[in-house]
């Protein structure tokens, strides 16, 4: 069995985006989901009716057929990675994320933690986005955003010991 058969996730594509030329986009609706992480600068982030302004070190969470807007700040503009996936298994992997659908932007977090993985993928060859090794990259990937969970996790059992995840 292939690894993208048992997560039942792919990557789709990988990039990097300095904005200083005020690159936005929205208000739309993506068909796929879509973590941005940003590597400099700042800017807003708008998923439904809420507003996010984020800096350097933090992520976001596009989901399918959310309507969303993301724009860089005019003084200060952002520069960042994403990585878009779909899957049958997403939602499942991401509800056990710092990043998730009730949760899109998550507090900041070491780049020296996230960006390889963000940057391997961006390396790799279009061609090979749907290789077993790309991925591999992918979910370790996420498995970073769902280790960085764990601690959040353990605080909500600790306030309310019926928790049970």
């Amino acid at each position: 069995m292939l690894v993208s058969e048992m997560n039942g996730i792919r990557p789709v594509d990988a990039g990097r985006q300095d904005c200083h030329d005020l690159h936005s986009w929205g208000p739309g609706v993506r068909q796929c989901y879509i973590i941005h992480y940003i590597i400099s600068g700042k800017g807003t982030f708008t998923c439904g009716k809420k507003t996010y302004t984020l800096t350097a070190g933090q992520s976001f969470l596009i989901c399918p057929a959310q309507v969303v807007q993301y724009a860089p700040d005019e003084n200060e503009p952002w520069e960042y990675v994403w990585v878009d996936f779909v899957g049958e298994q997403c939602r499942q992997i991401l509800a056990r994320s710092v990043l998730n659908p009730q949760q899109p932007a998550a507090s900041p977090l070491r780049q020296e933690r996230l960006l390889p993985y963000f940057e391997r993928l961006c390396q790799m060859e279009l061609y090979r986005r749907n290789s077993q090794e790309t991925v591999g990259v992918l979910l370790a990937l996420l498995g970073v955003y769902q280790d960085l969970a764990e601690p959040q996790r353990e605080e909500r059992k600790k306030e309310d010991p019926r928790i049970m995840e």
